[in-house]
């Protein structure tokens, strides 16, 4: 997740909006926005979950903002957030 972070940080704007408690220092919750957000457009919410050590939701959600989210530039905010049920985002 780490070089998905310093790829898509470059193009996205990066935030941090919790940790886990399961391990606050280890697990932070991380989301990807559009850097050129606009009020007057519609938000896209795109989730990517983990459930026990199943990552395809957060590589699926990371996946789509690197390969199309340039195809709904200037059409809609993108707000891709990385969500983990047992803090397993490897």
């Amino acid at each position: 997740m780490l070089a998905a972070r310093a790829r898509l940080g470059s193009r996205f704007d990066v935030v941090e909006y919790g940790r886990l408690d399961f391990d606050p220092d280890r697990y932070p919750l991380i989301a990807y926005r559009s850097r050129n957000w606009r009020h007057d457009l519609p938000i896209v919410l795109v989730t990517g979950g983990v459930h026990g050590y199943e990552t395809s939701g957060v590589h699926g959600a990371l996946r789509f903002l690197d390969r199309h989210a340039t195809d709904y530039e200037d059409r809609v905010n993108l707000l891709v957030a990385r969500a983990s049920a047992r803090g397993r985002t490897r």
